[in-house]
């Protein structure tokens, strides 16, 4: 894949770099979502909210189409920073605390933050350092374990991270799963594999090495219990509460704790990187590394910007459905990932290689998956809509 500079990509930004801001307007889909669900509403009128027909499946497109544009606009803000992948994930990781405590600010200036959410949260302060301490966690196990595995097997064992996170809810939360369900979610795990097989040699699981698999697998386990954690956290706050507990508290506090459990990992983190853990080779390093990002500083802050605006959409997504639809409507942007490097100029990048039957048979499958888990055809009919709650809110436990 052919690497491109600025000056040869300006002549053809003009008529390609409409596919990639057009992922910018998803960032307002997220902020109308979210003032769609703020907090400060009765029980009766959030029900009200939550559930208008179709809402949820148009708020599981736009993360859909987040992701995907997030997966790319990575790849893209990799290509001026060159060797300092490790300088663009602690951008990115305090980036979120300075971006989240300002909104933060805002919402609670503007009401949308009321003092039961204050209260809430403050005493909930241990579940928050669980969820930033589980992150900082799988950051670190994820890293020692994706080392040492082919990157073609990665996809492959993500798709663990849906297995986990139902299990979690299943233990957790006392959510109950319909066969439908259960299908729909085999369906999309199925299909992300069968999307990645055409990367996949014979001799691919034979070498695979069990103990960074495993420590790649408990790095999935981590998030997905951090996720169900969240969810935990909104259906509480209604209970006690009686309202909505605004995104940008879950945000900004779990990602405050998980900054600080970064920040104390980040000698351990710096030498798996092979910077060395002494203080002066990691300043040198983050020095070249802000250096080489602000010669073209515009990708990675378009990247930092289109990650915040999944961030938020991915908790109002959780807050307004469950953690196992996030996760699936995640695994969907794998393929559509690939179908954009294939089938699009990516800028600084060009296009990718052509897709194959793999990847034909692995979309038609997530697609069917998707299908199944919603219940999108009976949602097609008015029939459908008593089906609509049902799918869509978690299952209390009886």
């Amino acid at each position: 894949m052919a690497v491109k500079t600025i000056s040869e990509e300006s002549d053809e930004l003009s008529a390609s770099s409409w596919r990639y801001f057009a992922a910018c307007g998803a960032v307002l889909v997220a902020a109308a979502a979210q003032r769609r669900c703020r907090g400060g509403l009765k029980p009766q009128e959030q029900d009200a909210l939550r559930l208008p027909m179709g809402f949820a499946a148009l708020l599981s497109l736009a993360t859909v189409a987040l992701a995907t544009a997030n997966r790319v606009m990575y790849k893209v803000a990799l290509v001026p920073l060159g060797d300092f992948v490790f300088f663009l994930a602690q951008f990115t990781t305090f980036g979120y605390v300075l971006a989240y405590w300002a909104a933060l600010i805002f919402h609670r200036s503007q009401g949308n933050v009321t003092d039961e959410q204050v209260d809430f949260a403050r005493r909930r302060w241990r579940t928050f350092a669980r969820i930033g301490c589980l992150e900082a966690g799988s950051f670190l196990l994820g890293m020692l374990g994706a080392k040492a595995l082919p990157g073609s097997i990665l996809p492959v064992l993500g798709q663990l991270y849906l297995v986990f996170q139902m299990t979690f809810s299943s233990t957790l939360l006392g959510r109950k799963y319909n066969s439908r369900e259960l299908a729909g979610c085999a369906f999309c795990v199925l299909g992300v594999i069968t999307a990645s097989a055409g990367g996949l040699g014979s001799e691919s699981f034979h070498a695979l090495p069990w103990r960074p698999s495993l420590l790649f697998v408990v790095s999935l386990a981590l998030p997905a219990l951090g996720s169900v954690l969240k969810e935990g956290l909104f259906k509480d706050a209604r209970q006690i509460c009686g309202e909505e507990l605004n995104v940008f508290v879950v945000n900004t506090l779990g990602s405050s704790f998980q900054a600080v459990g970064v920040f104390l990992l980040l000698p351990v983190l710096a030498s798996l990187q092979g910077l060395g853990a002494t203080p002066s080779a990691m300043a040198a390093y983050l020095a070249a590394g802000a250096h080489a990002f602000a010669s073209q500083p515009f990708w990675p802050c378009l990247y930092l910007c289109l990650n915040l605006g999944f961030n938020v959409t991915l908790l109002v997504l959780l807050r307004t459905t469950s953690a196992v639809t996030v996760s699936l409507s995640v695994a969907a942007a794998v393929p559509a990932t690939a179908l954009v490097f294939a089938t699009c100029d990516v800028p600084l990048l060009g296009k990718g290689e052509p897709l194959d039957r793999w990847f034909t048979a692995g979309l038609g499958l997530i697609l069917l998956g998707l299908g199944l888990y919603h219940g999108w055809l009976q949602k097609l009919c008015p029939a459908g809509a008593s089906s609509l709650s049902s799918s869509l809110l978690p299952q209390s436990s009886k």
